[in-house]
Parts: structure tokens; sequence; C-alpha cells
């Protein structure tokens, strides 16, 4: 009987102990199966926005690599009008230097020209002169003609 008490105390004991604690154990479990969906809410709420700044940072790589093949492009075409416009007026410059260098030229030959022709006025006048005064007697009126005459000769030979 003693055995049967005991066994029946046991029992009851278990019987008064076994609903408080499973009460608490299964609450215990509801707070951490909460507290499990709620880390698996915001680890999906923060894998979601990973995502998305992963999207938003492809999408911009994209457009900085557009935005740099444009930059690059309108250098290139910048570099080439550049260029283009150095050559030309490099060519304009020494076209100017040609024309200039022409010009000189020209105006020297023309200079050496009226030299050559001068002193060849001056050659042909002596020569007519030494011509004219072996040939003639000098007098007054003589030389006074010979005056004229080269007067006359340089006056032509200057038109």
């Amino acid at each position: 009987m003693a055995e049967i008490s005991l066994t029946l105390s046991f029992m009851l004991l278990l019987l008064i102990v076994y609903r408080p604690t499973t009460r608490a154990i299964a609450k215990m479990l509801d707070n951490k199966s909460e507290l499990m969906d709620q880390c698996i809410y915001e680890s999906e709420n923060l894998r979601n926005t990973a995502n998305n700044a992963l999207i938003r940072a492809k999408t911009s790589l994209v457009e900085a690599e557009l935005l740099a093949e444009q930059i690059r492009s309108h250098a290139m075409l910048s570099a080439k009008t550049i260029k283009d416009n150095a050559e030309a007026k490099l060519e304009d410059v020494k076209n100017r230097k040609k024309k200039s260098a022409l010009v000189f030229l020209e105006y020297k030959k023309r200079q050496y020209a009226l030299q050559l022709k001068d002193a060849l006025l001056d050659e042909a006048i002596r020569s007519i002169r030494h011509d004219v005064e072996s040939r003639i007697v000098y007098n007054d009126d003589t030389s006074e003609a010979l005056k004229k005459l080269s007067g006359t000769i340089k006056r032509f030979t200057l038109h």
C-alpha cells in the first residue's frame, strides 16, 4: 500500500508539474518560433534589398559604361576636329608663307630687273655717246644734242 500511495503521489506530482511545465515549454517554443519567423522575414527583406541594390548597381554600371563610351566618342571626334583644324591652319600658314615668299621674290626680281635695265641703259648710252663722239667733232651744239638724246632714250625706256 505504501508503494501504491507513493506511486499515486508521484503520478499526481507529475500531473501537477506536467501541465504548467508543458505550457511553459510550449510558450517558450512559440516565442522561439516567432523569433525565428521574424529573423526569416528580416533576412528575406535584407536579401530583397540587397538584390534591388545589386540590380541598381548593375544598371548604373551599364549606364556608366554607355556614358563613358559617349564621352570617349565625343573626345575622339573633338580630337579629330582639332587635328583637322590644326592641319588646315598649318597648311594655310604654309600657303601664306609661300605666297609671301613669292611676292618678295617677285619684288626682288623687279628690283634687280630695274637695276639691270638701268645698268644696260647706262651702258647703251655710254656706248652710243662713245660711238657718236668718235664720229662727230665736238662743239657746244653737239654736246647739247647728245644730252637731249640720252634724256629721250631714258624717258622712252622708263615707259
